[in-house]
């Protein structure tokens, strides 16, 4: 299982971030299970939304088809409501 962070899901779907390249293959081609938080995603759309990647309307997308429909490969944690 491998921790996926803001950064790395941020990556995988702006086509401008400089590890674009990168991110978006390692992602397509991991067979392992990837593992992340719902803070996680909403720092993500948060970020997309604070850099102005609003025009790319399949980013939002793409994240939600990773992590919020849960595909297979993604599995998320939800934040605990214990103190």
């Amino acid at each position: 299982m491998i921790f996926v962070d803001t950064g790395a899901w941020f990556a995988s779907i702006v086509p401008t971030d400089p590890n674009h390249n990168k991110a978006a293959d390692w992602l397509q081609n991991n067979s392992e299970i990837l593992f992340t938080t719902d803070y996680i995603v909403d720092e993500t759309l948060t970020l997309l939304r604070a850099r102005g990647e609003r025009s790319c309307g399949h980013s939002y997308e793409k994240l939600v088809r990773l992590t919020l429909m849960r595909d297979p490969s993604t599995r998320i944690k939800e934040a605990s409501t214990n103190s």
